[in-house]
């Protein structure tokens, strides 16, 4: 009995993953010489799909590289910015920002340019 009910769970939460839309999601990093750039990527059940950033540059190769090196600069400052919100808010209200925090963190963890 235990075996089907974990089956079929299983088999809901793999066709969740693959029904649920990517969300498409943009982000303007300004370096520190004062140009910026434009760094797009899909979100999928709060995470960012690493395959997926910076596909707005994937036809000029250069761009491309460079923005995917500024992404991770980009989701390290974001997981640092909401790492001190979640520290400065009081324990009550620190829930708003996590989600956020684990989106961005886990990105910057797994992220390879």
């Amino acid at each position: 009995m235990f075996g089907k009910v974990g089956t079929v769970s299983i088999t809901i939460l793999m066709l969740s993953a693959i029904l649920l839309p990517a969300t498409p999601v943009n982000a303007e990093y300004r370096f520190t010489d004062g140009t910026e750039m434009d760094i797009q990527w899909y979100e999928q059940e709060n995470k960012i799909l690493n395959n997926k950033v910076c596909f707005n540059y994937e036809k000029d190769r250069r761009k491309y590289r460079q923005c995917r090196r500024k992404a991770k600069d980009y989701f390290r400052e974001e997981c640092d910015f909401y790492e001190i919100k979640i520290r400065n808010t009081k324990k009550k209200k620190r829930h708003i920002y996590q989600d956020d925090k684990e989106k961005f963190c886990s990105a910057f963890e797994s992220y390879q340019p």
